[in-house]
């Protein structure tokens, strides 16, 4: 009896252990993020070994280009613009995925540049991933202000999404109502500076400020052929400042 008493105990212990062992891997490991990545309820993070590799590459891009004139920062909405469409000599450096953290690390590995240069800057829709609005306003103020003490700076606006999408409505950082609120502060601030001109970009949009679908691939917030063509278009003539 002493000894069956005894067995059970030293079970009871060792399950406790085992338990309390698992517990430590789980915090301590990035088991959590990985789950949650595979069920698609945690965000990528925001700074991969994927994105390390592309900033090494436009870096790269960037020290290889001749007479380069204008520099364009920005994410995936940015890197389908016809180099045609946009200004001449403008040396297109958006990254899909990019944040304003990131584009911070891409303009550190670029600068000095001469102050004949201006720059595109098209960020923020990424940011929303892991920061709140107020955040995101507030890092794309400090980038341009930098950029704008040196450079004359273009700023785009967030892009109209089409909110009838399923695809957008999955992703609760896509909203509209968002975007034109952050736009307004951009706006207010760009044109307070002189060396900065604000882009809105509901010329995207339709009556109800969806993006047109003409204008979207199938995900209602990536641009087609046609949208990102006009946008180089606006650009270009958002430069004329």
């Amino acid at each position: 009896m002493k000894l069956s008493a005894f067995l059970k105990k030293l079970a009871t212990v060792y399950l406790v252990f085992i338990h309390v062992l698992i517990a430590i891997l789980l915090i301590k490991t990035n088991f959590f993020l990985l789950a949650g990545k595979t069920l698609g309820v945690t965000p990528a993070e925001e700074f991969h070994a994927q994105l390390y590799q592309n900033l090494f590459e436009k870096t790269e891009a960037f020290r290889r280009a001749v007479d380069t004139k204008v520099i364009l920062i920005g994410d995936s909405l940015s890197t389908k613009i016809p180099a045609e469409a946009l200004p001449e000599n403008t040396l297109n450096l958006a990254i899909g995925g990019l944040t304003t953290k990131g584009a911070e690390r891409l303009i550190g590995t670029i600068a000095p540049v001469d102050q004949g240069v201006s720059y595109i800057v098209e960020l923020g829709v990424n940011d929303l991933k892991y920061r709140q609005p107020s955040i995101v306003v507030r890092d794309i103020q400090e980038l341009v202000a930098v950029l704008s003490e040196t450079s004359k700076v273009t700023l785009i606006g967030l892009l109209p999404v089409d909110m009838k999408n399923a695809k957008v409505q999955e992703r609760a950082y896509l909203k509209n109502m968002t975007f034109r609120q952050i736009n307004a502060e951009l706006s207010a601030f760009c044109n307070s500076l002189t060396q900065c001109s604000f882009l809105d970009t509901q010329f995207l949009a339709d009556e109800k400020g969806n993006l047109r679908e003409e204008y979207s691939v199938a995900d209602g917030w990536h641009l087609s052929f046609m949208g990102a063509s006009i946008l180089g278009a606006e650009i270009q003539k958002a430069l004329n400042f």
